[in-house]
């Protein structure tokens, strides 16, 4: 089977079927690839290059919080919930350190 065309709010995505069917999720049970035809998904394209990435073995995070809290809706949308798991994961050790890097800062400016 050849490459399989996703159109996610407008913007074109290009994967392969193995790809979309590596986990249990949306896509392994509700699209039917053998038609040939472009897939589109009513959702918003701002975080679905994680979607893809997690897909094909290679996850990426957004760098903010706000950002990762807007990619677990949609991991979870996805039905892939391991991946939202993930996400909560990193969104925590993200902010935990943000927090730490913060309160050094202003703990090195009162010593000062």
């Amino acid at each position: 089977m050849g490459p399989i065309h996703l159109v996610v709010g407008g913007v074109s995505h290009w994967t392969t079927q193995d790809t979309l069917q590596k986990y249990v999720s949306f896509f392994s049970s509700c699209v039917d690839y053998s038609q040939n035809e472009v897939v589109f998904i009513d959702r918003d394209p701002t975080h679905f290059r994680h979607i893809l990435n997690y897909l094909r073995g290679t996850p990426t995070y957004p760098s903010r919080v706000n950002e990762m809290t807007e990619l677990v809706y949609e991991a979870e949308f996805y039905a892939l919930f391991e991946f939202a798991t993930l996400i909560k994961n990193k969104a925590a050790d993200t902010h935990k350190n943000t927090i730490e890097h913060w309160m050094s800062l202003l703990v090195n400016k009162i010593n000062m």
